[in-house]
């Protein structure tokens, strides 16, 4: 007979002589117990499972059912816990990243309760998806690169991926060829990675992505971008005068800047000259027969 299935049996009964009764109009109506079930797991999410038990049949009819179980611990009990009408359940609000058991019974028309079943899953939830805070703290040769974690536990692991240079953060704060998967703590955690070795006024552009205990990747977060800074220009020489103006010479190897600023000895800020890639700043307004000084430029 098949399980949790209805059967219909009547009886008629004869004589001494052989004579038989009409069978009666009304049939006894009996349903056979459920089979005890086989669990597996479903989708997943970093906070949901699918739960899936089959080899029960007619689970719509009557009392009929499927109960799952975490017997991992309480808290995740979620969603579950309950008897369903159909051979799926989702266990909700769990932790990323995370180890949990579930196991499952039947029941069949009548409510009748098969034991749990002989296998168990173990599922690991996915990782939250991470992200780039913020890429700060510019100098001519380095950035500090702070990650969300998005609440992951500290065993997630994370990739950080330099996009222009298809470079990878290593626990030094080193750009390597080689993908360099990091905990939360080696990439300094909420006060983030000083990234060093650098080129100067370049942009740098990173994203991150994790993966939970058995390998399971998330995607790469959208990108964050910053510059380093610009290097101190290396010269600063009056190239001609008036009585009443002074043009200031400066010499750069850079590129990419859009103007410059003069300062005196006591690094107070005298003239701006905007422009791309000048090598020039006009200070006017001077007075005539008088020494000028010039502390720093800068671009």
């Amino acid at each position: 007979m098949d399980n949790n299935s209805t059967y219909k049996f009547t009886i008629k009964n004869r004589n001494g002589d052989g004579i038989e009764n009409d069978y009666p109009i009304f049939a006894q109506e009996i349903w056979t117990k459920a089979a005890v079930p086989t669990i597996s797991e479903g989708d997943i999410t970093n906070t949901t499972i699918v739960l899936n038990g089959t080899g029960v049949n007619n689970l719509t009819q009557g009392s009929s059912g499927l109960y799952f179980d975490c017997i991992t611990g309480s808290s995740c009990d979620s969603g579950i816990n309950e008897w369903v009408s159909g051979d799926t359940d989702t266990v909700t609000s769990l932790s990323s990243d995370t180890e949990y058991t579930f196991k499952v019974k039947a029941r069949n028309y009548d409510a009748v309760e098969t034991e749990y079943s002989s296998n168990s899953v173990i599922v690991y939830t996915d990782s939250s998806q991470p992200s780039i805070s913020s890429v700060s703290n510019a100098t001519t040769d380095s950035l500090k690169v702070i990650v969300n974690n998005a609440g992951n536990p500290a065993t997630t692991l994370y990739l950080v991926e330099e996009v222009n240079t298809a470079q990878y953060i290593d626990s030094t704060g080193q750009l390597v060829v080689d993908p360099q998967w990091l905990t939360y703590s080696e990439l300094g955690e909420a006060s983030g990675i000083t990234v060093t070795g650098l080129d100067s006024n370049t942009e740098y552009t990173f994203r991150v992505k994790a993966k939970n205990q058995i390998d399971v990747e998330t995607d790469f977060s959208s990108p964050e971008s910053s510059y380093t800074r610009l290097l101190t220009p290396t010269a600063l020489t009056p190239e001609s005068k008036t009585d009443s103006s002074i043009v200031w010479k400066i010499s750069s190897t850079e590129i990419g800047y859009t103007g410059i600023r003069i300062y005196d000895s006591t690094d107070k800020e005298v003239k701006t000259c905007s422009g791309d890639d000048i090598t020039e700043c006009e200070e006017t307004g001077l007075d005539p027969n008088t020494e000028y000084e010039i502390g720093r430029a800068h671009v």
